[in-house]
């Protein structure tokens, strides 16, 4: 990952949005958007590394591939709900933002339902 290079894209999204914004509110938002996909893609190498360390981890601590599976869902639902309330914040949507960011933590608490259940039945066996 090159954090000058993300930086600079960055910077070069947020000047253009703000010159593009008086004459075309459309475009600068749009503008945004295109800012958070470009370093998005940019990181997806370094996600695929991190997928891979994580495997790695649940192999070597003996975790069920299921469990490995969960993880990563969540941490997508989080990324996933959290650009989409940064993007309707961008656009003055503070409410759908919150909403979508409600709907996110939901289902990753769905989701996380059956690590809590093993968990929980594990803490009852020790006992």
């Amino acid at each position: 990952m090159d954090i000058t290079k993300i930086v600079a894209i960055g910077l070069i999204g947020t000047f253009l949005s703000i010159a593009i914004k008086k004459q075309n509110p459309e475009i600068s938002l749009l503008t945004g958007v295109i800012t958070g996909v470009l370093i998005f893609i940019m990181l997806i190498s370094d996600l695929s590394s991190l997928i891979n360390i994580i495997k790695k981890i649940g192999t070597m601590g003996n975790i069920s591939s299921s469990y490995i599976s969960i993880l990563f869902k969540v941490i997508a639902i989080s990324y996933i709900s959290e650009f989409g309330t940064q993007i309707c914040n961008d656009a003055g949507e503070k409410a759908i933002g919150s909403k979508i960011e409600l709907g996110g933590k939901i289902i990753i608490l769905i989701m996380a339902s059956p690590l809590m259940l093993s968990l929980l039945e594990t803490i009852l066996q020790m006992l």
